[in-house]
């Protein structure tokens, strides 16, 4: 969670529903009948110029057995529908993208700022902050922070009546999952991280100057610093190489690292046309006087889903919903493979030596690298067009903040293996060999032994 803050804004939420022709009154309901009809026919007829577009580009790139007429529609921007309406909307073609009407927002300035101003994570040897996020969560990670009172909701945040209020994503992966999302990580831009083994430790000063080094040679979106990237680009592949044709998101790359963060809150304005906002602070506190009278602590009322992907130009990786949480499809190993810790907002006007009083609440991470497609970013970010609240100063990457360092990151991780979900607690378990004798992933069984911390 970042982000520089925009003045006030009006938010939204899931549309509502409603409106349509009354039964009882024969002569509107045959009206609107045929409005439909006649809206239909000229979106089908939309949809049908579209897949002769796209079978026409199959038959130029030397498909024989692509035809207008056979094209299939997961040829389209927006496939996996076969309801040429959906399709059109969800693909813009041509089409404008209409917000609800306006009305009034109750989360609009809602963002507590006196009293969380970014403070010195440490004077002289004494820690100030509270436990911080970007941190690692390599399975087995432990942080300096001795966090054990609070510990994270470690439910899915459905349950525990949190609901999203804001999605928007970083240059690279602000955490650090070893083997996935790491140092050795690549992508299309000629920016590398170089961070030695000894960045990923307690020594803050080695870690900053190895942060220093790498910093300059990143100009893709701007200013934004790029963190960790993951471990899947091939410059050879296509899929991580062929450009795609953004209609909705502003400044990305395919082939390229983001970490999404998915904001929620007990305190949001659910299930209504403003729970999703920006700034999300705006969402996060929008009911902040329900806090007290909840008996929740900050912890229990406020979570992030982060999840890391790498961009491919590549249809079987589409995901539909991205706007609405973490992507939970176990089949394909994504959303199984997680780290539940209590850390803080992120961004980068918060390093090791600033942190934020944005703190303590949930984190729940993917430590799992996975591949999406151009297309349901784009489609998350046609969604976020919807939302009544102005959510377009989201709509690029944020810079991701550095890797938090050990001396400020928390020791109450709870993992969770794709076991059966199965939870394990790093403190609560009685060895190193224990814990290498649980993991499915052979991968970390070598650095757990070396680092685990208990």
């Amino acid at each position: 969670m970042c982000r520089a803050d925009k003045s006030s804004s009006s938010g939204d939420g899931e549309g509502s529903g409603g409106g349509g022709c009354s039964p009882t009154i024969t002569y509107i309901f045959g009206f609107c009948t045929v409005a439909f009809m006649a809206s239909t026919i000229a979106l089908a007829v939309v949809y049908n110029q579209e897949k002769d577009k796209a079978a026409a580009a199959a038959q130029r790139a030397g498909d024989p057995g692509a035809s207008a007429a056979t094209t299939d529609t997961t040829t389209l921007p927006w496939p996996g529908s076969d309801d040429p309406i959906k399709a059109a909307i969800e693909g813009g073609y041509g089409m404008s993208i209409a917000r609800p009407p306006p009305g009034e927002n109750p989360c609009a300035g809602m963002k507590l700022t006196e009293g969380f101003e970014n403070h010195q994570c440490k004077v002289g040897d004494v820690v100030q902050a509270l436990e911080q996020a970007g941190a690692n969560v390599t399975l087995g990670y432990s942080g300096g922070i001795n966090a054990t009172g609070r510990i994270p909701i470690t439910e899915p945040y459905w349950k525990e009546g949190l609901c999203p209020v804001n999605v928007h994503w970083h240059l690279g992966a602000e955490h650090y999952s070893k083997g996935e999302f790491d140092e050795n990580g690549s992508g299309p831009s000629s920016y590398r991280r170089q961070l030695s083994a000894a960045a990923t430790k307690d020594d803050a000063d080695t870690h900053a100057h190895a942060v220093e080094e790498a910093q300059g040679e990143r100009d893709l979106a701007g200013n934004a610093r790029l963190g960790f990237q993951c471990n899947l680009y091939s410059s050879t592949d296509p899929k991580y190489n062929e450009p795609y044709d953004w209609n909705h998101c502003i400044g990305m790359e395919v082939g390229q690292t983001y970490e999404v963060h998915w904001p929620h809150s007990h305190l949001g304005d659910c299930e209504t046309v403003n729970q999703y906002q920006t700034p999300f602070y705006d969402g996060v506190f929008c009911n902040v006087g329900l806090l007290g009278p909840s008996g929740r602590t900050t912890w229990e009322a406020i979570g992030v889903h982060s999840q890391v992907f790498v961009i491919v130009n590549d249809e079987t990786k589409y995901y539909p919903d991205l706007i609405k949480g973490m992507v939970v499809d176990p089949p394909n190993g994504l959303g199984v493979e997680l780290t539940k810790y209590t850390g803080s907002t992120t961004g980068t006007s918060r390093n090791n030596e600033i942190c934020s009083k944005y703190a303590p609440i949930t984190w729940h991470v993917d430590r799992t690298c996975h591949e999406v497609s151009a297309s349901s970013f784009d489609k998350m970010c046609a969604d976020m067009k919807t939302q009544r609240d102005d959510m377009s100063d989201d709509l690029y990457a944020h810079g991701a903040r550095e890797l938090v360092a050990d001396f400020i990151a928390a020791n109450n991780q709870v993992f969770e293996t794709g076991s059966g979900g199965r939870k394990m607690r790093g403190g609560a378990l009685k060895s190193k060999k224990e814990l290498g004798e649980m993991l499915d992933h052979a991968v970390n069984k070598a650095y757990i032994a070396e680092n685990f911390q208990y």
